[in-house]
């Protein structure tokens, strides 16, 4: 998609009439102001709170300099006897990775509909057209935020699982000892800082299974771009040595939710100790959240991170980090899994490669009880996939209800915790366990995803 100094720039959808004076369309930049008043009452909270946050970001996506989102990706369905703009989504273009391997992903977002006119299929017909756009750019997956359960029925699963936050309160960071300086301070992020901040990202995403790139457009977007009261608006900082040199990224958000302030990455360059920089870290972020809860004239509850298992500051705060927050779920949908596997083969032949199973050759059948695809491996190479479906369906030695599978690829979940969840999950045959164990390890992913 091509961009420069306006933003990315992209056909309108067709108008179509629905009936009942309803029309989908795409929305222009003169629906700014009705959009962003839109969405603050389709997102906001009962009795009638609008969400401010949710007009912030409509405004910023609408003013058309977005680097991967036109104004023309967003849909709005239009009631022509009052004007009133009564649904709308839009698409966010973005290129995740999945063990290193780039592909494209659609995001849908800020997905809505007045009160008075749901239960009318307006979301799905929005979405049928959101989604033959995201696979035209060539799309392998479309991935959402959203309502627990709701969007299952456009072909999404709640299949990619971001490890809960660690949680801290106030009282329970240690206090910088009497006498002593923090070993290291923080300022805020400069435009000539790019190069760094772009350096202590990728070093970021190697922890995680599934990450989302970006660009210097995209930084340059992240430290310029947003309206500062935009949920999705990052507070950065550099971390540097007392001497002034850096040596890390901090990135938090700059609003509390519910009372609580959380980080979303936390990075070092490689041979900068952590057991010596995790104090000050939480105690910087602690001040942080403290500050905007003042600002805010909120009361600060807690602070955390959102980091994977692994992280050290993760392991090294343990007991100044006590609660574990709830786990987030990605829904995703996976239009064509046969292409989405071929692409991701350069993961699964390095994770059969590594493995006891290494050279393999054979086949890997999994049923879905209404579909199902052959895995053939060649001397350790993903040779092919094809449609396979065993009859009758029910004595096949690997069997995955529904779209169970993707929570293996995406790393969400193991073998044997399908197994628990779904007693319809079966695996019959010792060598097919090993294969799917091999090839699909639990991974965690942590995602600062294009908004």
């Amino acid at each position: 998609m091509p961009t420069g100094s306006s933003g990315p720039v992209a056909p309108p959808y067709a108008p179509r009439e629905l009936g009942d004076g309803l029309l989908l369309r795409s929305a222009t930049g003169a629906d700014a102001e009705a959009l962003a008043e839109f969405n603050a009452m389709a997102h906001g909270g009962p009795p009638e709170i609008p969400d401010v946050q949710a007009a912030i970001w409509t405004r910023d996506l609408l003013r058309g300099d977005h680097p991967t989102s036109p104004v023309s990706d967003h849909i709005v369905v239009q009631d022509l006897r009052t004007g009133r703009i009564v649904s709308s989504c839009l698409l966010i273009s973005q290129t995740w990775t999945l063990g290193g391997i780039p592909f494209g992903v659609g995001r849908p977002e800020l997905v809505g509909t007045h009160p008075d006119y749901r239960g009318r299929g307006l979301i799905g017909a929005q979405f049928e057209v959101l989604h033959r756009r995201s696979e035209e750019r060539g799309h392998l997956i479309q991935a959402l935020t959203g309502i627990p359960n709701f969007y299952r029925r456009f072909g999404y699963e709640p299949a990619l699982i971001v490890p809960p936050p660690r949680i801290g309160f106030p009282t329970s960071i240690e206090e910088l000892p009497v006498g002593t300086e923090e070993a290291f301070r923080f300022r805020p992020l400069t435009d000539g800082d790019l190069p760094f901040v772009a350096e202590m990202y990728e070093r970021s995403t190697r922890r995680s299974l599934v990450a989302a790139l970006r660009d210097e457009v995209l930084w340059r977007y992240e430290l310029t771009g947003r309206d500062p009261g935009s949920d999705y608006c990052h507070d950065l900082h550099v971390i540097e040595t007392v001497d002034g040199a850096p040596v890390g990224l901090i990135a938090y958000l700059k609003i509390l939710a519910e009372g609580s302030l959380f980080a979303t990455l936390v990075e070092l360059r490689e041979g900068v100790p952590w057991k010596e920089s995790a104090g000050p870290v939480l105690r910087f972020l602690r001040g942080a959240a403290e500050a905007i809860a003042a600002r805010d004239g909120e009361r600060l509850r807690s602070f955390g991170f959102v980091l994977t298992p692994d992280h050290p500051l993760r392991r090294l705060a343990a007991s100044q980090l006590p609660l574990a927050g709830r786990p987030f779920a990605w829904d995703v949908r996976v239009g064509d899994l046969t292409r989405f596997l071929r692409h991701l083969a350069p993961v699964l032949e390095g994770r059969l490669a590594a493995s006891d199973l290494a050279g393999y050759t054979g086949d890997l059948r999994m049923t879905f009880y209404r579909s199902g695809l052959c895995l053939e491996f060649a001397e350790g190479r993903l040779a092919s996939i094809t449609p396979w479906l065993p009859e009758p369906v029910w004595q096949a030695e690997v069997a995955f209800p529904g779209q169970a599978f993707l929570h293996l690829v995406f790393g969400s979940r193991s073998l044997e915790q399908l197994e628990v969840a779904f007693p319809d999950c079966r695996i019959r045959n010792d060598l097919s366990r090993v294969l799917f164990e091999t090839l699909f390890p639990v991974v965690p992913s942590v995602i600062w995803p294009i908004g």
